[in-house]
Protein backbone atom coordinates (compact mmCIF):
# COMPACT_ATOMS: atom_id res chain seq x y z
CA UNK A 1 0.00 0.00 0.00
CA UNK A 2 3.04 2.49 0.78
CA UNK A 3 4.47 1.32 -2.28
CA UNK A 4 1.15 1.88 -4.51
CA UNK A 5 0.68 5.74 -2.53
CA UNK A 6 4.68 6.93 -3.03
CA UNK A 7 4.60 5.45 -6.96
CA UNK A 8 1.13 7.83 -7.66
CA UNK A 9 2.57 10.48 -5.19
CA UNK A 10 6.13 10.24 -7.96
CA UNK A 11 3.42 10.35 -11.02
CA UNK A 12 1.88 13.23 -9.23
CA UNK A 13 4.61 15.53 -8.75
CA UNK A 14 5.90 14.13 -12.57
CA UNK A 15 2.77 15.10 -14.43
CA UNK A 16 2.68 18.37 -12.34
CA UNK A 17 6.34 19.31 -13.26
CA UNK A 18 5.58 18.28 -16.99
CA UNK A 19 2.88 20.94 -16.90
CA UNK A 20 5.09 23.69 -15.11
CA UNK A 21 7.82 22.69 -17.57
CA UNK A 22 5.13 23.23 -20.53
CA UNK A 23 3.99 26.63 -18.83
CA UNK A 24 8.12 27.28 -18.93
CA UNK A 25 8.39 26.24 -22.36
CA UNK A 26 5.19 27.32 -23.86
CA UNK A 27 3.56 30.35 -21.72
CA UNK A 28 0.65 31.22 -24.15
CA UNK A 29 0.09 27.36 -25.59
CA UNK A 30 0.18 23.92 -23.76
CA UNK A 31 -0.62 22.10 -27.03
CA UNK A 32 2.76 20.46 -29.10
CA UNK A 33 0.82 20.46 -32.04
CA UNK A 34 0.68 24.31 -32.57
CA UNK A 35 4.28 24.69 -31.95
CA UNK A 36 5.15 22.21 -34.52
CA UNK A 37 2.90 24.37 -36.66
CA UNK A 38 4.66 27.56 -35.74
CA UNK A 39 8.05 28.65 -37.93
CA UNK A 40 10.15 27.93 -35.16
CA UNK A 41 8.59 24.52 -34.54
CA UNK A 42 8.47 23.59 -38.35
CA UNK A 43 10.56 20.34 -38.39
CA UNK A 44 11.98 20.81 -42.32
CA UNK A 45 12.84 25.05 -41.80
CA UNK A 46 12.74 25.66 -37.75
CA UNK A 47 14.93 27.32 -35.02
CA UNK A 48 18.28 25.45 -35.65
CA UNK A 49 20.68 27.03 -33.13
CA UNK A 50 24.67 26.22 -34.68
CA UNK A 51 25.75 25.18 -30.92
CA UNK A 52 22.87 22.71 -30.25
CA UNK A 53 22.50 21.60 -33.90
CA UNK A 54 26.17 20.79 -33.45
CA UNK A 55 25.41 18.22 -30.76
CA UNK A 56 22.99 16.16 -32.44
CA UNK A 57 19.57 18.20 -32.16
CA UNK A 58 16.77 18.13 -34.44
CA UNK A 59 15.49 21.94 -36.04
CA UNK A 60 12.32 22.93 -34.05
CA UNK A 61 13.99 21.32 -31.02
CA UNK A 62 13.06 24.18 -28.01
CA UNK A 63 16.27 23.24 -26.64
CA UNK A 64 18.02 25.64 -29.56
CA UNK A 65 16.22 28.27 -27.64
CA UNK A 66 15.57 27.41 -24.02
CA UNK A 67 18.13 25.43 -21.98
CA UNK A 68 16.36 24.03 -19.57
CA UNK A 69 18.91 22.49 -16.59
CA UNK A 70 21.64 25.04 -17.99
CA UNK A 71 23.67 22.59 -18.82
CA UNK A 72 24.00 20.84 -22.27
CA UNK A 73 26.12 18.01 -23.09
CA UNK A 74 28.08 18.26 -19.49
CA UNK A 75 29.23 21.98 -20.00
CA UNK A 76 27.57 24.07 -17.00
CA UNK A 77 27.20 27.70 -18.50
CA UNK A 78 27.15 30.30 -16.70
CA UNK A 79 23.50 31.86 -15.61
CA UNK A 80 22.44 35.04 -17.90
CA UNK A 81 23.66 38.09 -15.68
CA UNK A 82 24.54 35.85 -12.77
CA UNK A 83 20.99 34.95 -12.32
CA UNK A 84 18.17 32.64 -13.18
CA UNK A 85 16.51 33.66 -16.98
CA UNK A 86 12.58 33.73 -16.14
CA UNK A 87 12.20 31.94 -19.66
CA UNK A 88 15.21 29.40 -19.85
CA UNK A 89 16.55 31.63 -22.56
CA UNK A 90 20.35 31.05 -23.29
CA UNK A 91 20.94 34.81 -23.96
CA UNK A 92 18.92 37.86 -21.99
CA UNK A 93 15.38 38.31 -23.13
CA UNK A 94 15.88 42.06 -24.75
CA UNK A 95 18.55 44.99 -23.92
CA UNK A 96 18.14 47.36 -26.36
CA UNK A 97 17.67 47.72 -30.37
CA UNK A 98 20.51 45.86 -30.91
CA UNK A 99 20.82 43.39 -28.11
CA UNK A 100 17.77 41.37 -28.08
CA UNK A 101 17.38 37.56 -27.89
CA UNK A 102 15.25 37.33 -31.14
CA UNK A 103 18.01 38.80 -32.33
CA UNK A 104 20.54 36.45 -32.26
CA UNK A 105 19.09 34.31 -34.99
CA UNK A 106 17.43 36.91 -36.73
CA UNK A 107 20.60 38.46 -38.24
CA UNK A 108 23.12 38.87 -40.94
CA UNK A 109 26.57 38.21 -40.16
CA UNK A 110 27.42 36.74 -36.41
CA UNK A 111 23.54 34.98 -36.20
CA UNK A 112 24.04 31.79 -34.19
CA UNK A 113 21.05 29.85 -36.49
CA UNK A 114 22.69 27.07 -38.47
CA UNK A 115 20.96 28.22 -41.67
CA UNK A 116 17.79 30.08 -43.17
CA UNK A 117 15.18 28.85 -46.06
CA UNK A 118 14.11 31.93 -46.46
CA UNK A 119 15.61 35.20 -46.30
CA UNK A 120 13.79 38.00 -44.36
CA UNK A 121 13.74 40.64 -46.86
CA UNK A 122 11.55 43.45 -46.34
CA UNK A 123 7.51 43.47 -47.08
CA UNK A 124 7.79 45.69 -50.25
CA UNK A 125 10.20 42.42 -51.28
CA UNK A 126 8.57 39.50 -50.59
CA UNK A 127 4.80 41.29 -51.10
CA UNK A 128 5.46 44.32 -53.53
CA UNK A 129 7.61 41.98 -55.36
CA UNK A 130 10.32 44.28 -55.41
CA UNK A 131 13.08 41.93 -55.82
CA UNK A 132 15.68 44.69 -56.10
CA UNK A 133 15.33 45.56 -52.54
CA UNK A 134 17.98 43.47 -51.61
CA UNK A 135 18.89 45.99 -48.36
CA UNK A 136 18.19 45.14 -45.21
CA UNK A 137 17.80 41.17 -46.00
CA UNK A 138 17.78 40.54 -41.86
CA UNK A 139 15.51 41.61 -39.15
CA UNK A 140 18.61 42.47 -37.34
CA UNK A 141 19.12 44.73 -40.31
CA UNK A 142 15.81 46.27 -40.28
CA UNK A 143 15.81 47.08 -37.02
CA UNK A 144 19.17 48.77 -37.12
CA UNK A 145 19.66 50.77 -40.24
CA UNK A 146 22.88 52.42 -41.50
CA UNK A 147 23.20 55.03 -41.36
CA UNK A 148 21.54 55.28 -37.66
CA UNK A 149 19.71 58.29 -38.74
CA UNK A 150 15.91 58.99 -38.85
CA UNK A 151 16.10 61.30 -41.82
CA UNK A 152 17.33 58.36 -44.01
CA UNK A 153 15.37 55.49 -42.26
CA UNK A 154 13.16 54.31 -39.42
CA UNK A 155 12.30 51.63 -37.38
CA UNK A 156 9.69 50.78 -34.72
CA UNK A 157 11.68 51.50 -31.66
CA UNK A 158 11.57 48.37 -29.46
CA UNK A 159 12.24 50.63 -26.20
CA UNK A 160 9.40 52.22 -27.12
CA UNK A 161 7.09 49.64 -27.90
CA UNK A 162 7.91 47.66 -24.68
CA UNK A 163 7.63 50.69 -22.62
CA UNK A 164 3.92 51.38 -24.04
CA UNK A 165 3.03 47.20 -24.24
CA UNK A 166 3.83 46.89 -20.48
CA UNK A 167 2.30 49.78 -19.64
CA UNK A 168 -1.31 49.08 -21.49
CA UNK A 169 -1.32 45.37 -20.76
CA UNK A 170 0.82 45.16 -17.59
CA UNK A 171 -1.16 41.52 -16.79
CA UNK A 172 0.17 40.45 -20.37
CA UNK A 173 3.83 42.45 -20.49
CA UNK A 174 6.08 43.33 -17.97
CA UNK A 175 9.95 44.25 -17.48
CA UNK A 176 10.87 40.72 -18.53
CA UNK A 177 9.30 40.78 -22.25
CA UNK A 178 10.60 41.10 -25.34
CA UNK A 179 9.06 43.50 -27.15
CA UNK A 180 8.78 41.21 -30.26
CA UNK A 181 6.46 39.59 -28.53
CA UNK A 182 3.93 42.81 -28.68
CA UNK A 183 3.61 41.31 -32.66
CA UNK A 184 4.44 38.00 -32.75
CA UNK A 185 3.76 34.76 -30.54
CA UNK A 186 7.55 32.63 -30.66
CA UNK A 187 5.31 29.21 -30.28
CA UNK A 188 2.55 30.26 -32.47
CA UNK A 189 3.39 32.84 -35.44
CA UNK A 190 3.82 30.80 -39.04
CA UNK A 191 5.80 31.62 -41.60
CA UNK A 192 2.47 32.64 -43.66
CA UNK A 193 0.70 34.50 -40.86
CA UNK A 194 3.78 35.76 -38.11
CA UNK A 195 1.39 38.08 -36.24
CA UNK A 196 -0.90 37.84 -33.01
CA UNK A 197 -2.69 40.95 -31.72
CA UNK A 198 -1.14 41.82 -28.37
CA UNK A 199 -4.53 41.81 -26.73
CA UNK A 200 -4.66 38.01 -27.66
CA UNK A 201 -1.34 36.96 -28.18
CA UNK A 202 -3.14 32.50 -28.44
CA UNK A 203 -4.59 33.08 -31.43
CA UNK A 204 -3.00 33.94 -35.13
CA UNK A 205 -4.30 36.79 -36.69
CA UNK A 206 -5.01 37.06 -40.22
CA UNK A 207 -5.63 33.51 -41.32
CA UNK A 208 -9.51 32.80 -40.47
CA UNK A 209 -13.23 34.39 -41.74
CA UNK A 210 -13.16 38.15 -40.70
CA UNK A 211 -9.46 38.95 -40.03
CA UNK A 212 -8.52 39.51 -43.97
CA UNK A 213 -8.96 43.29 -45.31
CA UNK A 214 -11.67 42.41 -47.27
CA UNK A 215 -14.00 41.78 -44.23
CA UNK A 216 -12.28 45.18 -42.83
CA UNK A 217 -13.54 47.10 -45.81
CA UNK A 218 -16.71 45.69 -46.26
CA UNK A 219 -17.61 46.13 -42.54
CA UNK A 220 -17.00 50.01 -42.99
CA UNK A 221 -18.63 51.22 -45.92
CA UNK A 222 -15.88 51.07 -48.43
CA UNK A 223 -13.96 48.66 -50.49
CA UNK A 224 -10.15 47.32 -50.50
CA UNK A 225 -8.37 47.28 -53.78
CA UNK A 226 -4.99 45.53 -53.62
CA UNK A 227 -1.99 47.62 -55.12
CA UNK A 228 -0.18 46.32 -58.10
CA UNK A 229 3.20 43.82 -57.65
CA UNK A 230 6.77 46.03 -58.96
CA UNK A 231 6.74 45.18 -62.88
CA UNK A 232 3.14 44.29 -63.26
CA UNK A 233 -0.13 46.07 -64.02
CA UNK A 234 -1.93 42.59 -63.95
CA UNK A 235 -1.05 40.49 -60.69
CA UNK A 236 -1.01 42.75 -57.37
CA UNK A 237 -0.31 42.36 -53.86
CA UNK A 238 0.29 40.10 -51.48
CA UNK A 239 0.70 36.78 -53.62
CA UNK A 240 0.87 38.16 -57.28
CA UNK A 241 -2.25 36.58 -58.07
CA UNK A 242 -5.52 38.66 -59.98
CA UNK A 243 -6.98 38.83 -56.62
CA UNK A 244 -7.85 42.30 -55.78
CA UNK A 245 -10.28 42.42 -52.76
CA UNK A 246 -8.09 41.88 -50.17
CA UNK A 247 -9.36 38.39 -49.19
CA UNK A 248 -6.14 36.81 -49.41
CA UNK A 249 -4.25 39.69 -47.10
CA UNK A 250 -4.12 39.90 -42.92
CA UNK A 251 -7.07 43.16 -42.12
CA UNK A 252 -3.59 45.22 -40.21
CA UNK A 253 -5.68 47.82 -39.75
CA UNK A 254 -7.52 45.88 -37.01
CA UNK A 255 -4.38 44.74 -35.71
CA UNK A 256 -2.14 47.84 -35.77
CA UNK A 257 -4.83 49.51 -34.21
CA UNK A 258 -4.79 47.68 -30.75
CA UNK A 259 -1.76 50.35 -30.71
CA UNK A 260 -2.54 52.56 -33.12
CA UNK A 261 -5.80 54.55 -32.94
CA UNK A 262 -7.67 57.65 -31.84
CA UNK A 263 -7.02 57.63 -27.83
CA UNK A 264 -3.78 55.74 -27.17
CA UNK A 265 -0.89 57.77 -26.82
CA UNK A 266 2.23 56.26 -27.99
CA UNK A 267 6.14 58.14 -27.78
CA UNK A 268 8.47 58.34 -30.01
CA UNK A 269 12.43 58.74 -29.07
CA UNK A 270 13.49 59.00 -32.30
CA UNK A 271 11.75 60.90 -35.07
CA UNK A 272 12.46 63.40 -37.94
CA UNK A 273 11.76 67.49 -36.73
CA UNK A 274 10.86 69.61 -38.45
CA UNK A 275 8.95 68.43 -41.49
CA UNK A 276 8.51 71.54 -42.94
CA UNK A 277 10.81 73.48 -46.37
CA UNK A 278 13.46 70.77 -46.00
CA UNK A 279 16.21 70.85 -46.64
CA UNK A 280 15.93 74.58 -45.71
CA UNK A 281 15.74 73.84 -42.53
CA UNK A 282 18.09 70.36 -42.07
CA UNK A 283 16.44 67.19 -40.58
CA UNK A 284 17.31 66.37 -36.95
CA UNK A 285 16.13 63.81 -34.98
CA UNK A 286 13.81 64.27 -31.53
CA UNK A 287 10.70 62.48 -29.70
CA UNK A 288 7.66 63.36 -29.57
CA UNK A 289 4.12 61.57 -29.05
CA UNK A 290 3.38 60.38 -32.40
CA UNK A 291 -0.08 61.53 -34.78
CA UNK A 292 -3.50 59.38 -33.54
CA UNK A 293 -5.12 57.43 -35.70
CA UNK A 294 -8.76 56.64 -36.73
CA UNK A 295 -9.50 54.43 -39.32
CA UNK A 296 -12.52 53.46 -38.80
CA UNK A 297 -14.98 56.43 -38.53
CA UNK A 298 -16.85 57.17 -41.58
CA UNK A 299 -18.35 60.70 -40.34
CA UNK A 300 -16.81 63.57 -42.64
CA UNK A 301 -17.74 66.64 -39.94
CA UNK A 302 -15.21 68.99 -40.26
CA UNK A 303 -12.34 68.69 -37.41
CA UNK A 304 -13.34 65.55 -36.85
CA UNK A 305 -11.02 62.46 -36.26
CA UNK A 306 -11.06 60.17 -39.42
CA UNK A 307 -9.08 59.41 -42.36
CA UNK A 308 -9.22 59.76 -46.16
CA UNK A 309 -7.09 56.49 -46.45
CA UNK A 310 -9.56 54.98 -43.80
CA UNK A 311 -13.12 54.71 -43.68
CA UNK A 312 -13.97 58.27 -44.92
CA UNK A 313 -15.85 57.95 -48.40
CA UNK A 314 -14.21 60.48 -50.84
CA UNK A 315 -15.77 63.58 -51.91
CA UNK A 316 -14.19 64.29 -55.05
CA UNK A 317 -14.07 62.57 -58.81
CA UNK A 318 -11.52 59.73 -59.33
CA UNK A 319 -10.22 61.95 -61.92
CA UNK A 320 -9.90 64.76 -59.25
CA UNK A 321 -12.48 66.57 -60.35
CA UNK A 322 -15.75 67.34 -58.38
CA UNK A 323 -19.07 66.56 -60.10
CA UNK A 324 -17.63 66.66 -63.11
CA UNK A 325 -16.41 70.38 -62.51
CA UNK A 326 -12.87 71.57 -61.96
CA UNK A 327 -11.55 72.18 -58.57
CA UNK A 328 -10.74 75.76 -57.65
CA UNK A 329 -7.52 76.77 -56.93
CA UNK A 330 -7.23 80.68 -56.30
CA UNK A 331 -8.63 83.20 -58.38
CA UNK A 332 -6.61 85.19 -61.81
CA UNK A 333 -4.21 87.30 -61.54
CA UNK A 334 -2.67 89.80 -64.30
CA UNK A 335 0.73 87.33 -63.56
CA UNK A 336 -1.22 84.41 -65.04
CA UNK A 337 -1.24 86.04 -68.69
CA UNK A 338 2.29 87.47 -68.92
CA UNK A 339 5.53 87.67 -66.85
CA UNK A 340 6.15 90.48 -64.78
CA UNK A 341 7.59 92.69 -64.87
CA UNK A 342 7.13 93.87 -67.91
CA UNK A 343 8.33 97.44 -69.02
CA UNK A 344 8.14 99.86 -70.35
CA UNK A 345 4.18 98.87 -70.60
CA UNK A 346 3.43 98.00 -66.76
CA UNK A 347 0.08 99.69 -66.59
CA UNK A 348 -1.23 97.74 -69.62
CA UNK A 349 -3.90 96.28 -67.97
CA UNK A 350 -3.88 92.38 -68.86
CA UNK A 351 -7.08 91.47 -67.42
CA UNK A 352 -8.58 94.07 -70.00
CA UNK A 353 -6.66 92.90 -72.93
CA UNK A 354 -6.79 89.25 -72.13
CA UNK A 355 -10.85 89.81 -71.94
CA UNK A 356 -11.66 91.80 -74.78
CA UNK A 357 -12.80 94.51 -72.36
CA UNK A 358 -14.97 91.82 -70.02
CA UNK A 359 -12.39 92.00 -67.28
CA UNK A 360 -9.97 94.38 -64.91
CA UNK A 361 -7.41 94.36 -62.11
CA UNK A 362 -9.42 94.32 -58.72
CA UNK A 363 -10.01 98.20 -58.10
CA UNK A 364 -8.84 98.05 -54.85
CA UNK A 365 -5.89 96.18 -55.32
CA UNK A 366 -5.16 98.69 -58.23
CA UNK A 367 -5.44 101.46 -56.06
CA UNK A 368 -3.12 100.10 -53.70
CA UNK A 369 0.15 102.63 -53.71
CA UNK A 370 3.18 100.47 -52.14
CA UNK A 371 6.47 100.80 -53.37
CA UNK A 372 8.66 98.36 -52.01
CA UNK A 373 11.76 99.34 -54.37
CA UNK A 374 10.91 102.89 -54.58
CA UNK A 375 10.95 103.06 -58.53
CA UNK A 376 7.58 105.02 -58.92
CA UNK A 377 5.40 101.62 -59.63
CA UNK A 378 3.59 100.32 -57.62
CA UNK A 379 4.33 96.54 -56.75
CA UNK A 380 0.72 94.87 -57.57
CA UNK A 381 0.93 96.63 -60.54
CA UNK A 382 4.74 96.03 -61.37
CA UNK A 383 4.32 92.22 -60.73
CA UNK A 384 0.88 91.90 -61.63
CA UNK A 385 -0.35 90.79 -58.06
CA UNK A 386 -4.20 92.27 -58.97
CA UNK A 387 -7.23 89.47 -59.58
CA UNK A 388 -8.86 89.69 -62.76
CA UNK A 389 -12.55 90.91 -61.97
CA UNK A 390 -14.98 91.23 -63.58
CA UNK A 391 -16.54 94.97 -64.88
CA UNK A 392 -20.12 94.16 -64.24
CA UNK A 393 -20.78 91.58 -60.85
CA UNK A 394 -17.03 92.66 -59.53
CA UNK A 395 -16.55 88.52 -59.35
CA UNK A 396 -13.15 87.24 -59.75
CA UNK A 397 -12.23 83.84 -61.94
CA UNK A 398 -11.23 80.89 -60.86
CA UNK A 399 -8.16 79.12 -61.31
CA UNK A 400 -8.92 75.37 -61.62
CA UNK A 401 -6.71 72.65 -61.51
CA UNK A 402 -7.49 68.44 -61.05
CA UNK A 403 -5.52 67.90 -58.10
CA UNK A 404 -6.65 64.55 -56.06
CA UNK A 405 -6.72 62.74 -59.14
CA UNK A 406 -5.65 58.55 -58.49
CA UNK A 407 -3.52 56.67 -60.61
CA UNK A 408 -4.43 52.85 -61.97
CA UNK A 409 -5.35 50.21 -60.88
CA UNK A 410 -7.35 52.75 -58.33
CA UNK A 411 -8.49 54.98 -61.26
CA UNK A 412 -10.00 52.01 -63.23
CA UNK A 413 -12.04 50.57 -60.30
CA UNK A 414 -13.05 53.94 -59.56
CA UNK A 415 -15.04 52.37 -55.71
CA UNK A 416 -16.50 55.36 -53.64
CA UNK A 417 -14.65 54.56 -50.83
CA UNK A 418 -11.10 53.17 -51.00
CA UNK A 419 -10.16 51.48 -47.40
CA UNK A 420 -6.11 51.38 -47.31
CA UNK A 421 -4.38 48.55 -45.93
CA UNK A 422 -1.34 49.47 -42.78
CA UNK A 423 1.00 47.55 -45.39
CA UNK A 424 0.06 49.27 -48.53
CA UNK A 425 2.06 52.13 -47.08
CA UNK A 426 4.44 51.15 -44.29
CA UNK A 427 7.28 48.28 -43.71
CA UNK A 428 6.59 46.97 -40.45
CA UNK A 429 10.12 46.49 -38.96
CA UNK A 430 11.78 49.28 -40.56
CA UNK A 431 12.58 51.07 -44.00
CA UNK A 432 15.28 53.12 -45.99
CA UNK A 433 12.36 56.06 -45.50
CA UNK A 434 10.75 58.06 -42.35
CA UNK A 435 7.70 56.40 -40.88
CA UNK A 436 8.33 53.22 -41.95
CA UNK A 437 7.24 54.58 -45.34
CA UNK A 438 7.89 51.76 -47.77
CA UNK A 439 9.95 52.75 -51.19
CA UNK A 440 8.22 50.75 -53.42
CA UNK A 441 4.61 50.98 -53.26
CA UNK A 442 2.06 50.59 -56.10
CA UNK A 443 4.53 49.05 -58.24
CA UNK A 444 6.62 52.13 -58.31
CA UNK A 445 9.87 52.42 -56.76
CA UNK A 446 10.37 55.82 -54.98
CA UNK A 447 13.60 57.47 -53.72
CA UNK A 448 13.39 57.75 -50.41
CA UNK A 449 11.59 60.74 -49.02
CA UNK A 450 14.09 62.22 -46.30
CA UNK A 451 17.40 60.68 -47.99
CA UNK A 452 19.83 63.39 -48.79
CA UNK A 453 21.96 61.18 -51.25
CA UNK A 454 19.17 60.38 -53.43
CA UNK A 455 16.80 62.88 -53.34
CA UNK A 456 15.63 64.44 -56.67
CA UNK A 457 13.59 67.51 -57.37
CA UNK A 458 10.09 65.73 -56.98
CA UNK A 459 11.14 63.62 -53.93
CA UNK A 460 9.10 65.06 -51.44
CA UNK A 461 6.13 64.09 -53.84
CA UNK A 462 7.39 60.30 -54.60
CA UNK A 463 5.74 58.37 -52.49
CA UNK A 464 2.09 59.70 -52.82
CA UNK A 465 2.98 59.68 -56.59
CA UNK A 466 2.49 56.02 -56.32
CA UNK A 467 -1.14 56.50 -56.39
CA UNK A 468 -1.64 60.03 -56.80
CA UNK A 469 -0.97 62.33 -59.65
CA UNK A 470 0.65 65.08 -58.82
CA UNK A 471 3.31 66.58 -61.69
CA UNK A 472 4.11 63.94 -63.79
CA UNK A 473 0.61 64.17 -65.74
CA UNK A 474 -1.18 66.96 -67.43
CA UNK A 475 -4.11 68.07 -68.72
CA UNK A 476 -5.99 70.94 -70.95
CA UNK A 477 -7.91 73.28 -69.47
CA UNK A 478 -10.14 75.33 -71.42
CA UNK A 479 -11.22 79.26 -69.80
CA UNK A 480 -13.70 80.76 -71.20
CA UNK A 481 -13.60 84.40 -69.63
CA UNK A 482 -10.17 84.76 -71.41
CA UNK A 483 -10.46 82.73 -74.22
CA UNK A 484 -7.28 80.50 -73.43
CA UNK A 485 -6.28 77.27 -72.78
CA UNK A 486 -3.73 76.48 -70.42
CA UNK A 487 -1.98 73.07 -69.28
CA UNK A 488 -2.11 72.39 -65.39
CA UNK A 489 -0.59 69.34 -63.79
CA UNK A 490 -1.70 67.54 -61.02
CA UNK A 491 -0.05 69.22 -58.76
CA UNK A 492 -2.45 71.37 -55.97
CA UNK A 493 -2.74 75.44 -55.60
CA UNK A 494 -0.79 75.09 -51.84
CA UNK A 495 2.29 74.46 -50.45
CA UNK A 496 4.71 72.50 -52.79
CA UNK A 497 6.70 70.97 -50.17
CA UNK A 498 6.52 67.51 -49.00
CA UNK A 499 3.45 65.97 -48.70
CA UNK A 500 3.47 64.97 -45.24
CA UNK A 501 3.72 68.90 -44.25
CA UNK A 502 0.23 68.74 -44.77
CA UNK A 503 -1.13 65.41 -45.44
CA UNK A 504 -1.01 62.64 -42.28
CA UNK A 505 -2.99 60.78 -39.63
CA UNK A 506 -5.15 62.82 -38.24
CA UNK A 507 -3.75 66.03 -39.39
CA UNK A 508 -6.96 67.90 -38.75
CA UNK A 509 -6.15 67.61 -34.71
CA UNK A 510 -2.73 68.55 -35.29
CA UNK A 511 -2.00 70.99 -37.49
CA UNK A 512 -3.41 74.56 -37.43
CA UNK A 513 -2.85 74.91 -41.31
CA UNK A 514 -4.85 73.74 -44.46
CA UNK A 515 -5.79 70.70 -42.72
CA UNK A 516 -5.01 68.76 -45.99
CA UNK A 517 -7.62 70.34 -48.09
CA UNK A 518 -10.07 68.19 -49.62
CA UNK A 519 -12.97 71.20 -49.60
CA UNK A 520 -15.68 68.64 -49.31
CA UNK A 521 -19.43 69.93 -50.23
CA UNK A 522 -20.32 68.49 -46.96
CA UNK A 523 -17.85 69.86 -44.63
CA UNK A 524 -18.88 73.78 -46.25
CA UNK A 525 -16.16 73.47 -48.45
CA UNK A 526 -13.92 74.35 -45.39
CA UNK A 527 -10.44 72.63 -45.25
CA UNK A 528 -11.21 69.58 -43.06
CA UNK A 529 -9.58 66.25 -43.98
CA UNK A 530 -6.88 64.01 -44.67
CA UNK A 531 -6.10 62.68 -47.60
Amino acid sequence: MRLEKLIKTKVLFTGIGMIILSLILYPDILESGVYLNSAHGNTSYGVNRIDTFNLGYSKANCAHCHEQHASINGSEPNPVNGSPSPHLLFEKNFTSQSDNFCLYCHKGSGSVQASFSRINYNYSYWFGGDTTLTTPNNIYDAFNPSPADCCQGSTHNLQDVLNFVKTKWPGTFGNESNPCNACHNPHLSQRGYPIVRPTDRNNIWGDSDGEHMSDFAAAHGGQYHAPYRKGSTSTFEPEGSGITNGSNVPDYVTFCSDCHNATNVIYSSYIPQPHMNYPVNPCTCSGRNLFTIDWSNQNRVYNMPGDMHGSISRCCDIDGKIGGQWRKCDFYVESNFRTHPHSPDYYKDECDTQSGGAYQRKPVCAADTTDANANSIPDNIEYGRCDCTSKTTGNPVDVQRWWGGLKPPYETANYANFILNCTDCHEPHGSQNAYLLRVTANGKYSPPTWNIDNRTADSPQELCTSCHYHSDKTVSIYVPEFNLTFTANGAHCGNQQLCLNCHHHYSVANIDRCYACTYCVDSGWVHGRTF
